[in-house]
């Protein structure tokens, strides 16, 4: 005799409590809200919560002449367990709607905390994406023969100080500048807001050379304030679903986190 809920659990007739109990919390982990996000499995999770209700609610039938041990071999659509059914349906269904609405609040309170501490990176984001695009202040160095130096930087660049300005600049781009170098003249290039160093134009010996900053978010990573502010700015405007908003905001706390990673290395 087939006992349907068995076969929800994955288990034979012969099975036993502990038995339906590790099904239990294995099928009902696979299938949960938080974790399985395919269309099916919140039915899954349903029907894994009414038979796990309905079989510890009438347990194994016992032991009998004809029978040495207890078995949930029986027909669970017989009459006799209409109620029990109904109970454990109304039971399995509470359950995956209290887990649905548990995921929202804890999803909904997530993202207001989000929101609050993104407007603050984001503004100055914008505020970088904005020193970003104004045009540069210019300025010229002094004879910076004594002032000039560059060391090697845990292998990734070197870096060259002209004046209280530091250019971070790849390996072996400080090729013309030699330890007695006659250095001319030095053009510098900062940002308008925060003062920092963009572009250096020399002229040593009547020739031109140029470098520009190529480490943090002033150099080659500059693209992230502007893909932060986007990221937001999308955030913002989709409202559809949770699932979208949640999957933005996840976007978006890994740029940060990449922006500190790259700040941290840069110094």
């Amino acid at each position: 005799m087939q006992n349907q809920y068995l076969e929800v659990l994955e288990l034979a007739p012969g099975a036993t409590k502990a038995e339906v109990k590790s099904a239990y919390r294995r099928l009902s982990k696979r299938y949960h809200p938080d974790v399985n996000k395919d269309n099916n499995a919140n039915e899954k999770f349903i029907e894994v919560n009414e038979a796990y209700k309905f079989l510890t609610g009438v347990g194994p039938r016992p032991v009998t002449i004809s029978q040495a041990a207890p078995s949930y071999d029986y027909d669970v659509q017989d009459h006799a367990y209409d109620d029990w059914r109904r109970k454990a349906k109304a039971y399995a269904r509470k359950k995956a709607e209290d887990e649905l609405r548990r995921q929202e609040y804890l999803t909904k309170t997530f993202l207001k905390v989000f929101e609050s501490v993104s407007l603050v990176l984001t503004l100055i984001n914008l505020i970088l994406a904005v020193d970003l695009i104004l045009p540069n202040k210019t300025q010229l160095g002094r004879q910076v023969d004594s002032t000039v130096f560059w060391e090697n930087h845990y292998g990734y660049y070197e870096s060259l100080w002209i004046d209280e300005y530091e250019f971070k600049v790849k390996k072996n781009e400080l090729n013309f500048l030699f330890v007695d170098a006659n250095i001319d003249r030095v053009r510098l290039y900062t940002t308008a807001i925060f003062n920092q160093p963009i572009k250096a134009e020399f002229e040593i010996a009547w020739k031109a050379y140029t470098i520009r900053q190529f480490a943090g978010v002033f150099g080659f990573f500059s693209f992230i304030p502007f893909l932060l502010v986007g990221v937001w700015s999308l955030y913002k405007l989709i409202r559809t679903t949770l699932d979208a908003q949640l999957s933005l905001s996840v976007i978006y706390i890994f740029l940060i986190f990449m922006e500190i990673i790259i700040y941290l290395i840069s110094q």
